[in-house]
């Protein structure tokens, strides 16, 4: 199973685009507690600073995540594909991530396995659709 988790927008002023989408979108803090503990995502080669809107009420509700826009996040990570460059990305949320990766290798299709390097319980791989949008897909180890 797949499904819509988060679409990502990458800001260069993360409180102006937090407060555009909260006060004339009319957006929200997310219900069911997994935004505020990820304000910030420390890694060994990364801090990035992300707000997490609701689109929608509800621990179910779609994501909204606001973060840095940071242009060398690959190339510290060690990876091919880079998810908060000024495009974003969509992200999808699986219960087999093993499977997806067999699939995707199957068809030669190039993606970048950040583990849970970028958010501690979540597996996380990342790579480029055929229209050139960066798309994530992670399983929860909760899955």
């Amino acid at each position: 199973m797949i499904e819509l988790h988060h679409i990502n927008l990458p800001s260069h002023d993360i409180e102006a685009t937090e407060r555009f989408y909260r006060e004339v979108v009319g957006l929200t803090d997310l219900e069911g507690g997994e935004g505020d503990a990820m304000k910030q995502r420390l890694t060994e080669n990364v801090t990035i600073s992300t707000s997490f809107l609701g689109l929608g009420k509800g621990p179910e509700a779609i994501q909204l995540h606001l973060s840095d826009v940071d242009f060398n996040l690959h190339t510290r990570s060690g990876q091919s594909v880079n998810p908060v460059t000024p495009a974003g990305h969509v992200a999808l949320r699986t219960d087999d991530i093993d499977g997806l990766k067999r699939r995707l290798e199957a068809a030669g299709w190039d993606y970048s396995d950040y583990g849970s390097s970028q958010v501690h319980d979540w597996q996380q791989i990342f790579f480029i659709d055929p229209a050139g949008h960066v798309i994530e897909v992670h399983q929860s180890f909760e899955s």
